[in-house]
């Protein structure tokens, strides 16, 4: 069985075939939505759910089942709970250096953030929510200047960064910010490592086939880190690795990927399908994999997953 990579994505992203309950089993699986239209954004979640609702998703996103930040790249995103704080600690960094020529001309630096953020902690203390409007009142009266939609959205932009603040809920059509601290239970911190393997893994997972690139540019990482996350002896699941950079192609179709591993004078080639193979396609297979370690003048260990 060849594989049709559209309706392989179409069927991972959950455009196709079984789809979720509940918005937050959406975003938890995608990993993170991007919202900067949010109109657009809910429509896709509501695509990937049974019997969605406008007013379902308003009400996870009210009551915090699914959380709207910046992270990964500099726009909003859809997020879970869970994995806002491991997120933010992997990606921010990023996200700010990127930022970092803007704020300079913007005339913003670590004092000026740092003076802001304390301002928002006090005024949204207790769990009130304000929108960007009210927030900047507060830093007005905190002696922050905030005059200029780009200077004021880069101050809360670098909160949301800094995961001081995040998404409250909505009143009428208006954005709130609320604390993360007081919106989202601390959780147990996860490693770099940790963060790497499970962003790629989410990705992959719902997003694949795909690229190493197209795994970098959704995530916002370097491609060193993106790589590292693709590291196989990080991996339970031999499927989460980048195959498609190494592709098997029968009849002109892309069947699966392969991954070359030399050790001692051997080399492993580990053959990973996107399907199940027919006995002529399996055979044709290990002849190329042959042909390849001879071309190389070693030993062949071939696997298969």
């Amino acid at each position: 069985m060849s594989l049709d990579i559209t309706r392989t994505r179409l069927r991972n992203q959950r455009l196709s075939g079984g789809r979720f309950q509940t918005p937050q089993d959406v975003v938890r699986w995608l990993g993170a939505v991007q919202a900067q239209d949010y109109g657009g954004a809910k429509w896709a979640l509501g695509l990937r759910m049974q019997r969605a609702r406008d007013a379902d998703i308003e009400a996870a996103f009210s009551d915090g089942r699914i959380l709207r930040t910046h992270v990964m790249r500099p726009t909003w995103h859809f997020v879970a709970p869970e994995d806002i704080r491991w997120m933010l600690a992997l990606t921010a960094p990023r996200v700010s250096a990127a930022m970092a020529p803007y704020n300079r001309r913007l005339e913003l630096d670590a004092t000026v953030f740092r003076r802001s953020q304390r301002a928002m902690v006090r005024a949204l203390r207790g769990g009130r929510q304000l929108t960007r409007q009210e927030l900047k009142v507060v830093l007005v009266q905190a002696g922050v200047h905030a005059d200029g939609v780009q200077r004021l959205a880069h101050i809360v932009m670098q909160a949301e960064l800094d995961a001081v603040i995040c998404s409250g809920p909505r009143r009428g059509k208006q954005f709130t910010y609320a604390l993360l601290d007081e919106r989202v239970p601390m959780v147990r911190v996860r490693s770099r490592d940790d963060s790497l393997t499970e962003l790629a893994r989410r990705y992959f997972t719902s997003h694949g086939p795909a690229q190493l690139h197209d795994f970098a540019w959704w995530s916002g990482l370097s491609i060193a880190d993106a790589r590292a996350g693709l590291d196989p002896s990080r991996w339970t699941r031999v499927a989460a690795r980048d195959p498609f950079s190494a592709p098997v192609v029968v009849n002109g179709q892309v069947v699966g990927g392969w991954q070359r591993i030399q050790k001692h004078g051997k080399v492993s080639v580990a053959l990973t399908p996107f399907a199940p193979l027919d006995k002529r396609h399996t055979a044709s297979i290990a002849d190329a994999a042959r042909a390849y370690t001879r071309f190389l003048g070693a030993d062949l260990e071939l696997s298969w997953s």
